[in-house]
């Protein structure tokens, strides 16, 4: 199941967004939410809009009995910022992502 909240200004503009997955885990049985993609228009950074596009997050898993929401952020340089958001919203950093092209 995908789910996918926005908010917009009220000329119809988007400012952020936020998808997420009900996903099943396998080392537990249980579920749980990963976030797929999130964004906020560069000019609403700071505004409280990524904190309610997570809070949404939250709420959904919360509603439906789920403990554990997980997400991806690249290790690149330019996305420093988006991991101290992430920690300060009480994400901690566990894993490391591999990948190969083909």
């Amino acid at each position: 199941m995908i789910i996918i909240y926005g908010y917009v200004r009220k000329d119809s503009s988007p400012i952020g967004f936020v998808g997420f997955i009900h996903q099943l885990a396998f080392e537990k049985n249980e579920s749980y939410v990963r976030i797929a993609a999130m964004a906020v228009n560069a000019s609403e950074r700071g505004k409280g809009i990524g904190s309610k596009l997570l809070q949404a997050v939250e709420d959904w898993a919360i509603k439906h009995d789920i403990s554990t929401i997980v997400l991806n952020s690249g290790n690149r340089q330019e996305r420093q910022i988006a991991h101290r958001f992430y920690e300060a919203a009480g994400f901690v950093p566990k894993a490391t992502g591999f990948y190969k092209q083909l």
